[in-house]
């Protein structure tokens, strides 16, 4: 997760079990495995808090990789807007085309 989220893994509070940060690798996973992670968290101390502190790091993470693709998005969309703009306007030939004999 770390190479797709830098943020997501960076801050890492001080204790954090190995073993449970495995299963932050895939960010999409995550609701469904939230008790076992509870589950892991619970045996250490203070462990519901950083378990809490890494939901957060995630948040981040997913917030500004949807933030970049959006900004992508709209300097795309205005680049592509003004070359439409560019474009000269060629008007349609109606019917067949003019045959040249008579």
């Amino acid at each position: 997760m770390s190479q797709h989220f830098p943020t997501a893994t960076a801050p890492l509070p001080t204790g954090t079990p190995q073993e449970a940060l495995s299963a932050f690798s895939n960010p999409l996973l995550l609701p469904h495995m939230r008790p076992q992670l509870e589950a892991i968290f619970s045996r250490y101390e203070n462990g519901p808090h950083l378990l809490q502190a890494l939901y957060g790091n995630v948040r981040t993470a997913l917030l500004g990789g949807i933030q970049l693709i959006f900004l992508t998005s709209a300097i795309l969309m205005i680049c592509m807007i003004a070359l439409n703009a560019l474009l000269k306007d060629v008007p349609l030939r109606h019917g067949p085309a003019p045959s040249s004999e008579p």
